[in-house]
């Protein structure tokens, strides 16, 4: 893997898009690493836990600044909804938590397809760039000269060898990351569903 840093220029112009698009995925992953482990990240059962405590007490108050304590996370923005509204009936209630899902689904959510969008580019770049490299091998066939044709005939195999690799290295990754990314993503979409039924059911108030 080092000999592909090391003779990078070798591998020609597909090298240096392959490149950026190395950076693209690291930037991507990174905020996605930000937000779905640090920013939206919070332990459900203990949340959970408080806000039963408090509206068992009839202090449903308290249950509402606790969540607007912690309303950078989905889960209490969705369940702070439900308890700003639980004199509501049910059905509104319900549609309130949903319409509050709605607004941070997509903030959970965004950019994350693009890292597996870009795991098959670098894989299609480094193609691209393998069979640059054979055109350039071929080509060299025609070259009367034995130490130029030499040459030239190295010069594709590296870069059509180079290119591949390089693009592997960047698409292994990649799918790797997405599919981290996407299963935590799920999973905090699966607690608020989970805790926002519990919630529900907790209240329990008829329709008016």
């Amino acid at each position: 893997m080092f000999d592909v840093f090391l003779r990078f220029q070798e591998g020609g112009p597909f090298m240096w898009v392959l490149l950026f698009l190395a950076f693209w995925v690291l930037g991507i992953a990174f905020d996605r690493f930000i937000v779905v482990f640090v920013k939206a990240s919070i332990n459900g059962k203990v949340v959970m836990g408080q806000i039963e405590k408090l509206v068992k007490a009839g202090d449903a108050a308290s249950a509402v600044k606790y969540c607007e304590g912690i309303s950078g996370k989905p889960l209490a923005r969705v369940l702070g909804t439900a308890l700003v509204n639980i004199n509501e009936s049910a059905s509104r209630i319900h549609s309130s938590m949903d319409e509050t899902l709605l607004e941070v689904l997509p903030k959970l959510q965004k950019r994350t397809p693009y890292l597996f969008t870009l795991a098959n580019v670098a894989t299609l770049l480094g193609l691209l760039g393998t069979i640059a490299g054979l055109i350039q091998s071929f080509g060299s066939l025609d070259v009367s000269d034995p130490a130029s044709q030499a040459r030239q005939l190295g010069s594709g195999i590296s870069m059509a060898m180079l290119t591949t690799a390089f693009g592997l290295i960047i698409a292994v990754p990649s799918i790797i990351l997405h599919s981290i990314i996407q299963n935590k993503t799920e999973q905090i979409v699966e607690d608020i569903d989970h805790y926002s039924t519990k919630l529900l059911n907790l209240i329990n108030k008829p329709s008016h």
